[in-house]
């Protein structure tokens, strides 16, 4: 007769040779179009990488018997990157299993269930933190909150019904997070009022300008990938290494959309980074202002400048492909994009490294009963980073939305 131990090695089995190859590859597709174009790259330690900064210093005119041009190399600059820590913390039930025995098809389902939810989880985050900053913080508190499970934010762009938060506040204007705070659920968000109702009560009382404090993803505060956001982010002093302001080649071209987005000044941002930088931009990324006021400008125009072709992106995004020169370009609905933003990319010059999702066992035996629960835990560990060879190649457009 079967036990537990011969149903949790079913279990075992089918969770890592099924179900863990196929999330890790829709992970790479459809967690965001941005993500699924760019390169894929397998995580080896710590990174070193070489940016190239313009073009070999080795030409010039000269005439018969005078000096021919002196060769200098490339300037490239060295920029290094850590891998970011990712989990994702499965609990299977005993008593699944046990009420399963007659079943397995039902304890299947349920275990397909909960690693859907795991994926969806890995899924929203993972496309999440591609768009960030890489400082964690999802969003800032509006409003003073004490002993109360109801908090009031700036944006509900990057939170999503499930998640389980840390709530820092602030101390003498230093953030700082206490054990109340710590390890809340996010269990409803009322959009229209930017306010969320969480899993247990939390206060953040101490006003530092505007904000009462901020939220995180639990434990991630500081610690996530390095995000688009970190490029186009002046508060982020430092990316790969180095410092903005001493090298400033690391900064992308900022254009002020004056709240009038239209093909030319497109035309121009995408030109611009051609002849300084040599990158052939080939993703629009709009924040939702921008997008709808592009929209808008098109159906509202009869002649444009770019061709035009409406796409549905893998994942579900929309958008359109554009023609801006002799290039096609993907424009893109981002929902973690600023919303009054436009960031345009070279996709090429990104690389996602990554060891893949995988369970952290030992001796192949993913799921371990918890100490002092009736739980089997298994947890899936993930060490990535994004990586761009030139951030400096991109540029962001501002007040890209309508008045």
């Amino acid at each position: 007769m079967p036990n537990v131990a011969q149903d949790m090695i079913t279990i075992q089995k089918v969770t890592k040779e099924i179900y863990l190859p196929y999330l890790n590859n829709m992970l790479n597709v459809e967690a965001d179009p941005f993500l699924a174009k760019i390169p894929k790259a397998p995580m080896q330690g710590d990174g070193v990488f070489g940016a190239r900064i313009g073009v070999a210093g080795n030409v010039g005119m000269s005439e018969e018997r005078a000096p021919t041009p002196i060769s200098k190399a490339p300037l490239y600059s060295r920029m290094k990157f850590s891998p970011k820590d990712g989990y994702v913390e499965l609990a299977i039930s005993n008593k699944v299993v046990q009420l399963g025995r007659d079943n397995k098809a039902v304890m299947m389902d349920t275990v397909k269930d909960y690693m859907m939810a795991s994926y969806e989880a890995a899924k929203w985050n993972t496309a999440r933190m591609v768009y960030g900053n890489g400082t964690g913080v999802l969003a800032n508190i509006t409003k003073s909150a004490s002993n109360t499970n109801k908090i009031t934010l700036d944006s509900v762009n990057n939170i999503i019904v499930g998640i389980t938060i840390d709530v820092h506040t602030y101390a003498d204007g230093e953030p700082t997070l206490t054990a109340a705070n710590e390890k809340v659920q996010i269990i409803a968000i009322d959009a229209a009022n930017k306010e969320v109702t969480l899993s247990n009560p939390v206060t953040a009382s101490t006003a530092n300008g505007s904000a009462y404090g901020f939220i995180t993803v639990q434990q991630s505060y500081g610690r996530e990938i390095t995000g688009l956001g970190a490029l186009f982010d002046d508060n982020v002093k430092e990316i790969y290494g180095l410092n903005k302001e001493e090298n400033i080649y690391l900064k992308p071209n900022k254009i002020d959309a004056k709240n009038e987005i239209e093909d030319t000044l497109i035309t121009r941002a995408v030109r611009a980074a051609k002849d300084m930088y040599g990158a052939d931009i080939d993703t629009l990324m709009f924040g939702d202002n921008a997008y709808d006021a592009y929209e808008r400008y098109m159906k509202s125009s009869s002649t444009h400048i770019n061709l035009v072709e409406k796409r549905k992106f893998v994942g579900g995004a929309s958008g359109y492909a554009i023609v801006v020169g002799n290039r096609t370009i993907d424009v893109v609905n981002a929902r973690h994009v600023p919303a009054n933003k436009i960031w345009g990319v070279d996709s090429s010059l990104f690389e996602f490294r990554e060891t893949g999702w995988d369970f952290a066992d030992y001796q192949d035996t993913p799921f371990n009963l918890k100490p002092g629960t009736s739980e089997y835990r298994g947890l899936l560990a993930n060490y990535m980073e994004l990586v761009c060879k030139n951030p400096g190649a991109a540029f962001e457009i501002d007040n890209a939305n309508e008045i």
